[in-house]
């Protein structure tokens, strides 16, 4: 009863969304509202590997040891931050005060030597929003500082099929060299799509279920059985934890389900509402997903 409770509920919500106002006759054409039912346990099984620990950094990092599918490039300098200290009154202005101040820090932009859909972050334990980006700029100095960083890179097949590949990187600051960690690669499952291409993916693990899909301009996401994490580089990619009587939801804004501008200058930007729900009767999860397609007239349309 709870189940379909649930599930009647997420739909008559959706149907909402569908139905809307009425339009008149010189209005655009209505939303497009699609919905999606999806038996997690069809989907693929992965883990997604741990989150490198401090004590697993390397005491330095070689500049030989650099993997080839990484590029460190010189973007710059910037003035050195200076040390605070005692306050001194009246400092002579020696040639040596005059150099330490004009020190600068070198630095470089960290990414693929062969770019695709990528996100590349600083990892932590407990960060459950991640901010990442196709390429990241560090700081080089002297200090001895070596720093954790991951790289996830998405690799989508003509075929529907997608894979997600996960680098675990280490970068020297002293050095100013990047080494290679451990490298994990799990299959992802298209579960629904956009003008007969995919535009999100989903695999299934022991503790939830992570869905991959184009970036978003917003996201929003909550868990009754654990605290959702998201990570938005090239694309975004949310992990939600799955419990008996228990249920997740996502909501998002997307510019298009393509990834891309198709350059006509109509908006068509995108409403996804995504719920995971397991009730005690179930064996395994159901995602529910709504897209909400608006198609906005152009500022010509609408003097028309």
């Amino acid at each position: 009863m709870a189940a379909r409770a649930a599930h009647a509920a997420f739909l008559g919500l959706a149907l909402a969304f569908a139905a809307g106002p009425s339009a008149a006759d010189d209005a655009p054409p209505a939303d497009t509202t699609r919905i999606v039912v999806v038996d997690v346990d069809t989907l693929p099984k992965g883990e997604l590997p741990s989150l490198p620990a401090e004590n697993d950094a390397p005491t330095g990092v070689p500049a030989w040891t650099q993997p080839a599918t990484i590029t460190v490039t010189p973007v710059g300098e910037m003035p050195r931050p200076q040390r605070q200290g005692k306050p001194i009154l009246h400092p002579a202005k020696t040639p040596s005060t005059l150099s330490h101040r004009a020190e600068k820090v070198k630095i470089v932009s960290i990414a693929p030597t062969s770019p695709s859909l990528d996100a590349i972050y600083a990892p932590s334990n407990d960060a459950t929003e991640l901010e990442a980006q196709a390429s990241q700029k560090m700081s080089c100095g002297e200090r001895e500082s070596v720093l954790p960083m991951r790289w996830e890179a998405l690799v989508t097949g003509a075929d529907g099929s997608a894979r997600l590949e996960v680098h675990d990187l280490w970068f020297d600051a002293k050095s100013c060299a990047v080494g290679p960690g451990p490298t994990a690669t799990v299959s992802l499952q298209a579960i629904a799509w956009e003008a007969g291409r995919p535009w999100l993916y989903a695999m299934r693990s022991r503790a939830g279920v992570t869905l991959v899909m184009p970036r978003v301009v917003e996201i929003s996401s909550e868990s009754m059985v654990g605290t959702p994490v998201s990570v938005r580089g090239d694309f975004t990619r949310i992990t939600m934890p799955v419990g008996r009587w228990g249920s997740g939801s996502i909501v998002a804004q997307l510019e298009s389900l393509t990834g891309h501008d198709t350059g006509d200058g109509v908006d068509r930007s995108v409403e996804v509402g995504i719920e995971l729900v397991q009730t005690m009767s179930e064996k395994a999860p159901t995602l529910l997903v709504r897209t909400r397609q608006a198609r906005v007239p152009t500022s010509d349309e609408g003097s028309d």
